[in-house]
Formats: structure tokens, C-alpha cells, sequence
């Protein structure tokens, strides 16, 4: 039969939905009510009713399918796939058995857990280990999966020559796609994936930023009195302006002064929402507020060109990954960075506080 009929099309889609992400044989046929069936296939007259329900006879009595049937000569309730017959749809597609892919996948992810990694040497055969069980165990590990050993292989490759890099501060990540000889936009394409691979290789949030990448040039969002000196005598002011401003990292390393009237500044983690109350909130603009989840170029240019004695708050989420963040806001600050409004909620599966933040700091 030769091209499939539509309806059998339709049936080898829901039984992929269905059964194949499970890479162990089944335990009893998949079926489907024939009248269902013919309507998610688009088959709705009676002629192309008629003329499916021979084809389906036809193969039931090949011994491919089986049927309930009703008690006229047409009329079908019910369709079956025998497990016995589901190598036979799987090649009727071209669809690669579960199992199959299952195996080949571990593979993949075998041969570049024997790959030693010149930055991470322990973190990357443990990230690997780690894919190794969920995918013996039938499951993904978030962003891998074990049913496309193709597209798995393509992806830590990516993951691998990237975190294998040693890359400039602010590198562009076209420039990245450049250097390592890929398709322009293919970080850019699996920025979201790629960041939730780095988490899980370092065990931490970790974003792209972290191995000195950008999408752009990086920008400052803020409220309140900022004042900025060129120069060639320029001068930008933000103090007459309203809430939300940006600037890029660009124009903070171009200044040749950079002050304030603030008398503390309060960096927000979540920009969305948090950020714009208190930025609706700073009437008064004796706070200068920014932005700031993982702390990039800009966070980083402004705070070390502010005077050291410009006591800095710190306004996060109260679960680890907002620990992580005040963390690494310490770690690149010039100043002390405080938490503000951030009592630590424990849960049972929680890291040890002592564990996300430096020791010195575990009284605040």
C-alpha cells in the first residue's frame, strides 16, 4: 500500500504520541475508536468512510490489524495494533523503533562522556552520567532527549565546543557562532535550551553571560539620578527623565565620569514587575534602582565607577537560585551588597544556606 491511506497516517500519529517515548515493548495493543479516527483524519463522507474501512479488512486480514467489527459488512468499532505489528507500522513510516533510538542515544552520549573537557574536566562526564540514567530509565533530562540521537548528537556537540572556549568578555554571540565554524543564529536558536544545559552541567543558574556571551550589547535598565560625562564634553542626565530608562554597557565604558545624587542604590531582580513598583515608588529619585538578575557588563561598569561609600540593596527571590543571584552580585561587586526584604524560606530539599552564600555574609 503505497502511499499510506490518510487514516492509517492519522493512527500511526496518535500511537506515536501515545507510545513512542517508551522505549520498552508494550504490555497490550494500542486501539483507537474507528469513527474517532476517521475524523481527526479528516475522512467525513460516506465514500471515504467506505472506501477506509476496505483498506482496514484488507489489512486485518493480512494480520496486521484487528478489528471489532459491527454487524453490518462495513461497519467497524474498533482498531487494534497488535504488539507483533508495531515494527511493521514503525517501517511503514520510516519511524525508528524506541528502543532503537533509546540505544543509539546512549551511545551518543557515551562516547562524548569519554571526551575529556578541557574547562569543565569533572562537571561535564558527571552531566553526562546524569543523562545516562534518566535515559535508561525511558526519561529526558531537560533540554536532552533520548528520541532523536541525531539531533541529541548535534546539540552536545554545541554544548560542548562552547563551554570548551575560553571567550573574551562581551563576546557577541554571532561572533561565537562565527568562531566555531556554525550557521549564523544557532546560539541564538537554542538560547533557552542552552542555558538550561549549563545549569544542569554546573549544577547552578547559569546563563550564557556567565561564558562572557552577549545577544547584544549589553544594556542597564534603571531608575532614578544618573549622570554621565564624554569625553568629548557630552554630558547625559536622567535626572529630569521618568521611570524604565536603559543605556548600554558602550556608553557606561565610553564615559569618562559617572555619578549620582542616590543616596543607596537597590538592585532588582526581577525587571518585569518588581522593578517597575519600586521604580513607580521612587518619587523622591533618592535611589538609583537597577536591574540586575545574573549581574552583566553594564551592572558591572556602573557599579565599579560608583563611589565605594554608595551603600548597595539587594531585592531578590528567596529561593536558592535568588541566593545564587546576591551571591554573585558579592562576588563581582566593588562594595558590599546587602539583602533586602529577603528572608531565606526553608524547604526540605533546600542547599544549606552556608552553601549559597559566603560565610561571612550567612548573618545577613
Amino acid at each position: 500500500m503505497n502511499p499510506p491511506p490518510p487514516w492509517l497516517a492519522e493512527f500511526h500519529r496518535q500511537w506515536l504520541r501515545a507510545r513512542g517515548s517508551r522505549p520498552l515493548p508494550a504490555s497490550s495493543p494500542f486501539s483507537r475508536p474507528w469513527d474517532d479516527l476517521l475524523d481527526a483524519a479528516g475522512l467525513h463522507s460516506a465514500e471515504l468512510r467506505h472506501h477506509a474501512a476496505r483498506e482496514a479488512l484488507q489489512l486485518a486480514s493480512s494480520g496486521f490489524l484487528s478489528l471489532t467489527r459491527g454487524r453490518h459488512q462495513l461497519s467497524i468499532n474498533r482498531i487494534r495494533l497488535p504488539i507483533s505489528s508495531e515494527p511493521w507500522l514503525l517501517s511503514l513510516f520510516n519511524s525508528p523503533a524506541p528502543a532503537d533510538s533509546l540505544t543509539a542515544s546512549l551511545a551518543v552520549v557515551a562516547s562524548f562522556q569519554s571526551t575529556p573537557h578541557p574547562l569543565f574536566p569533572d562537571e561535564w562526564p558527571r552531566w553526562c552520567a546524569a543523562l545516562t540514567t534518566a535515559f535508561s530509565a525511558g526519561r529526558p533530562l531537560r533540554p536532552c532527549h533520548w528520541k532523536n540521537p541525531d539531533a541529541l548528537r548535534s546539540f552536545l556537540s554545541l554544548v560542548f565546543d562552547l563551554t570548551s572556549t575560553p571567550w573574551p568578555p562581551a563576546t557577541l554571540v554571532r561572533d561565537a557562532d562565527i568562531a566555531l565554524g556554525r550557521p549564523t543564529k544557532t546560539i541564538e536558536r537554542h538560547h533557552r535550551a542552552l542555558a538550561a544545559a549549563l545549569s544542569n552541567l554546573t549544577g547552578k543558574p547559569t546563563p550564557l553571560e556567565s561564558l562572557g556571551l552577549i545577544s547584544s550589547n549589553s544594556r542597564l535598565l534603571f531608575d532614578g539620578p544618573l549622570s554621565l560625562t564624554f569625553p568629548d564634553g557630552a554630558r547625559l542626565h536622567s535626572d529630569a527623565l521618568r521611570h524604565g530608562l536603559s543605556i548600554t554597557a558602550a556608553d557606561l565604558a565610553r564615559a569618562s565620569s559617572i555619578s549620582t545624587s542616590a543616596s543607596r542604590i537597590i538592585s532588582v531582580e526581577n525587571h518585569k514587575t518588581s522593578f517597575l513598583h519600586l521604580a513607580a515608588r521612587n518619587v523622591s529619585r533618592d535611589s538609583l534602582i537597577i536591574a540586575s538578575s545574573f549581574p552583566t557588563k553594564a551592572v558591572r561598569l556602573l557599579l565599579t565607577a560608583l563611589p565605594l561609600s554608595l551603600p548597595h540593596w539587594h531585592f531578590g527571590d528567596t529561593d536558592p537560585a535568588g541566593f545564587l543571584i546576591l551571591r554573585h552580585l558579592r562576588s563581582l561587586s566593588p562594595r558590599h551588597v546587602a539583602p533586602w526584604l529577603m528572608d531565606w524560606i526553608d524547604h526540605p530539599d533546600s542547599p544549606p544556606l552556608s552553601c549559597l552564600l559566603y560565610t561571612s555574609d550567612a548573618a545577613d
